[in-house]
């Protein structure tokens, strides 16, 4: 039986050959938006998405003044040594 991840639908973005995941993570949290996350915290729930296979973050300098995409890129570096 295929796990959701594998079947996981991707939609066309516009004219391009691109193509992103139809579920994301919404990275405000991150930043301590609604929420306030210490950076241990924030850094597992990025891994715990990696690891479900979640590729579309959606996160915006806004967010904790940048403090979103740091914890993003990361959480990325780590995962990926």
């Amino acid at each position: 039986m295929k796990q959701w991840y594998e079947i996981m639908k991707q939609r066309q973005i516009g004219q391009t050959k691109l193509k992103i995941d139809t579920l994301g993570l919404g990275c405000a949290p991150l930043g301590g938006n609604f929420v306030d996350l210490n950076y241990t915290q924030a850094a597992d729930l990025v891994n715990a998405a990696l690891d479900a296979g979640i590729s579309y973050f959606d996160t915006a300098p806004w967010y904790g003044f940048g403090r979103s995409e740091r914890v993003v890129e990361i959480s990325f570096a780590i995962k990926t040594l």
